[in-house]
């Protein structure tokens, strides 16, 4: 099995970061759940390879270009004219002395609808699989639910990888997600987006819901006693920006934390590992939550001030951090129309 290797399937998206203010030009970047981790992992000093079924824009191209930049392996994101480029607004509003921020789907130019998710095709399962130089990686990683992703969860599986499950929703096939379920190692979600799993009955080894300022409960199980819901109370942010990206982060920092050692057994992690992995996903989502962008925290921080030594904060401001700036891949001119990225 590869060192640090994870392979990922699901949202890769170009996401456009509006912030609020007019003198700002908007921030170009990659985004998705899956290319957020696949990302941050990178930073973290892992290889990922991320599988996507992109169309022949500039928006593509521009996904290409910032995942190269932060490391990403892009072997395996194939643009095509039957494929589609996701666009995301992420749009920041500050108001009444409160920030919030919402994602819209429909181009603030003409108000046409985006460009959306495309799954890979069941059909191209195997080749890619082929295609793929690491057979074994340590983690799968995949947010969508389609054939091709249970397809490619199951191929992984049977290679030794761990499955890690991260929904927004249980899709449009109930029955597809109780695949994903019995094929996942790890389950994590957020409560705003699947309100009623607290009462069922345990079905993958370690489950994690993230409940916003609430913080996280979760629960694990060795053979078939469950620890039962254990929660881990939410960080406090002194200097707040966005909250965006800060599940990305939460899982990137799970990944990186509980797998980083070459021998390691799913069914035999112990609660202590678990709940160290949590909290530095927490510690992680949190001091993303300073910055704007669901990666804001990459071009601030050096990879290697985030470590262990994190976990006994309780509360994180700007003055606590040694930053420096770095430049992002693209600010968009304003002249420049949104829709020039997917025509």
């Amino acid at each position: 099995m590869n060192n640090k290797t994870c392979v990922g399937a699901g949202l890769v998206a170009l996401d456009i970061i509006l912030n609020g203010s007019k003198e700002k030009q908007p921030i170009i970047s990659t985004g998705g759940t899956c290319g957020n981790v696949l990302s941050i992992l990178a930073f973290l000093g892992w290889k990922t390879i991320p599988i996507a079924r992109l169309g022949l824009n500039d928006a593509s191209n521009k996904i290409l270009e910032d995942l190269k930049k932060n490391g990403v392996d892009t072997t395996l994101v194939e643009a095509s004219e039957s494929g589609n480029t996701p666009i995301i607004i992420h749009r920041i509003i500050k108001k009444d002395n409160k920030i919030t921020h919402r994602f819209e789907f429909k181009d603030p130019d003409n108000g046409n609808w985006l460009p959306r998710y495309k799954p890979v095709l069941s059909k191209d399962v195997e080749r890619i699989v082929n295609k793929n130089n690491e057979k074994s990686p340590r983690v799968f990683f995949f947010d969508k639910i389609s054939r091709s992703t249970i397809n490619f969860a199951k191929h992984y599986k049977k290679q030794g990888s761990v499955i890690y499950f991260e929904p927004s929703s249980y899709g449009r096939n109930l029955k597809m997600f109780n695949e994903c379920l019995d094929v996942a190692d790890i389950l994590k979600f957020s409560e705003d987006r699947i309100d009623d799993h607290l009462e069922k009955k345990q079905k993958v080894p370690i489950e994690i819901i993230t409940r916003g300022s609430q913080g996280i409960i979760y629960r694990y199980k060795r053979g078939t006693k469950s620890s039962g819901w254990i929660t881990q109370k939410a960080m406090k942010v002194l200097d707040f920006k966005d909250s965006a990206g800060s599940g990305d982060w939460c899982s990137a920092g799970i990944i990186s934390l509980l797998f980083a050692e070459d021998k390691f057994n799913i069914k035999k992690l112990n609660g202590n590992s678990i709940d160290r992995a949590i909290r530095f996903g927490q510690v992680l989502g949190a001091l993303n939550c300073m910055f704007d962008g669901a990666r804001g925290l990459m071009y601030s921080l050096n990879s290697n001030q985030l470590d262990e030594t994190l976990l006994k904060e309780e509360q994180f401001s700007l003055n606590d951090l040694n930053l420096y700036e770095k430049e992002r891949l693209i600010k968009l001119d304003k002249k420049t129309s949104i829709k020039s990225l997917y025509y």
